[in-house]
């Protein structure tokens, strides 16, 4: 115990040394030396009382009953690290303790959250009590802590606590932002995962808040085929966009049970906006099972041309026998609807679909010529892939008809942003009929790797990874270009929709 003197040395190199030795060695009897040689004051940054913070810190973790004893010390540091090391290695002799510090008026604040996230690491039920009463506090972060203790317990009876929560940050003081409290709240509820929970969640699928609602549906889909009994219903309900996101999260959920809610929407007349039928359409491209297969070919019936898009696209997706039948018995009746396959196999890139029907020389002949219409580089080089493969003299006179123009550039180039394939594919045929290039990211953060224009920027506010507006404040911090225009494109009403379209037709003048 002698080297122990070298603590108070004046030299700072045989002070870290011993220091270092103690710590390695797991020397007990140092602590109450290293216990009186530690500074009162929290903020003390010198670097031999950060070295002796750590060193107690190992010794502490080792030693339940003199941290027992600690959690009592007048010093705030040393009671602050046994508080810390009582949660980190879970000490059950000291929760009573903890929970007394946590009842006093005398404590202070931060003594008071250490001391609550150390007892928030424990199993034992015991702590639940206290935590349950917290749920409201006023400071978010004890009350996020409490909240998230709760969901870890999976505590049924905090279940009404936790909706109210998540109901209230609808409020128009509350839903532009998603409060800590709330995006606790919502992860609570799905750890809890029973019938309330899951019906809850469902009926909040459109929360007001948009991180409210990516987290929500998150949380359902971690849920599985148990969410689909709760889902299903909002078919019947008059909200479009709830029905909008119910058969977005019904594809991602996958399985026969979520496939079937999506084609008796469209069989027994729920389905009354483009938007939804479309989201439907897209999701069961996700499904193999016969039903959705029948409700996709059915779909080929579609005139909508978005609508269309998604249906072709899903079909893609899809590919077997019987769909090649059905689109060429489509495409062989000469019609107006023929016609709009055609084009929309083009435009939807579905290359395994042309595969197929490339081998039938009329039918084939069409794709190439709407090919060669598209003026789209991108959908171009697609298809050629596809060609180089096939080795007959017609398919090398394709190849070189589409070899030529596939070196055409375009001045202009547009950034679509959308999680939606179906909707992608949409924008290029659009921005190609326009004359101008096109480049796709399927949410935010890739848009920002992409983008290089100091060009109008169209946006879809709907979706979630950074979503429309949360994306234009990243991008205007960012970008280094404050004059760059930035314009919405939303499901929300006609007004919004032609506001939109109105300021990005003037950007381009």
């Amino acid at each position: 115990m002698d080297k122990l003197e070298y603590l108070k040395s004046s030299n700072f190199s045989e002070r870290i040394v011993q220091l270092d030795n103690i710590e390695t060695n797991q020397i007990q009897q140092a602590l109450p030396e290293c216990i009186s040689l530690c500074s009162f004051d929290p903020q003390d940054n010198d670097p031999f009382q950060h070295m002796l913070r750590i060193v107690l810190k190992k010794l502490l973790s080792n030693n339940e009953e003199q941290t027992l004893i600690g959690l009592q010390n007048k010093n705030p540091v040393i009671q602050t690290i046994c508080i810390q090391v009582s949660g980190e290695m879970k000490f059950a002799s000291t929760i009573n303790e903890l929970l007394r510090l946590c009842a006093l008026e005398s404590s202070n604040f931060n003594i008071i959250f250490e001391a609550l996230s150390a007892l928030s690491k424990f199993d034992n039920p015991k702590v639940l009590e206290i935590f349950s009463n917290l749920i409201l506090n006023k400071d978010p972060l004890i009350s996020s802590l409490a909240i998230d203790v709760i969901g870890k317990f999976k505590d049924t009876k905090s279940v009404p606590a936790l909706c109210n929560i998540v109901y209230s940050a609808e409020d128009d003081e509350h839903f532009l932002q998603c409060e800590l409290n709330t995006y606790r709240a919502i992860l609570a509820l799905g750890q809890i995962q029973n019938q309330d929970t899951i019906s809850f969640l469902a009926s909040k699928i459109h929360h007001r808040n948009p991180t409210a609602r990516r987290i929500i549906y998150e949380e359902l889909l971690k849920s599985g085929e148990a969410a689909v009994p709760f889902l299903e219903p909002i078919f019947e309900q008059d909200n479009t966009d709830k029905k909008i996101l119910t058969a977005n999260i019904l594809g991602d959920i996958g399985g026969k049970k979520a496939g079937s809610v999506l084609v008796n929407a469209i069989d027994n007349g729920k389905v009354d906006h483009p938007n939804i039928k479309f989201a439907i359409y897209e999701s069961l491209g996700k499904i193999t099972f016969l039903k959705g297969i029948i409700c996709l070919m059915d779909g080929l019936e579609e005139t909508n041309e978005l609508i269309l898009i998604a249906v072709i696209d899903a079909l893609n997706a899809q590919m077997s026998p019987s769909i090649i039948k059905k689109i060429k018995e489509m495409i062989n009746i000469g019609n107006a609807q023929s016609q709009k396959i055609i084009k929309t196999i083009v435009k939807a890139k579905a290359v395994k679909i042309f595969s197929e029907l490339y081998n039938d020389d009329n039918i084939g002949a069409q794709l190439i010529s709407q090919i060669i219409q598209s003026r789209d580089n991108d959908i171009v080089n697609s298809f050629i892939e596809r060609i180089i493969g096939k080795n007959t003299p017609r398919s090398q006179n394709d190849y070189q008809k589409l070899e030529s123009i596939v070196d055409s550039k375009l001045e202009k180039c547009i950034l679509a942003v959308d999680d939606s394939k179906a909707m992608i594919l949409f924008y290029r045929s659009v921005v190609s009929n326009m004359g101008f290039n096109i480049i796709t990211a399927v949410n935010g953060k890739e848009a920002l790797s992409l983008l290089e224009y100091s060009e109008p920027v169209r946006f879809n506010s709907y979706r979630y990874e950074y979503a429309g507006y949360g994306w234009n404040r990243i991008l205007q911090k960012s970008s280094g270009k404050p004059f760059m225009a930035r314009y919405p494109i939303a499901y929300g009403n006609n007004r919004v929709r032609k506001i939109s379209a109105r300021n990005c037709k003037k950007s381009w003048r």
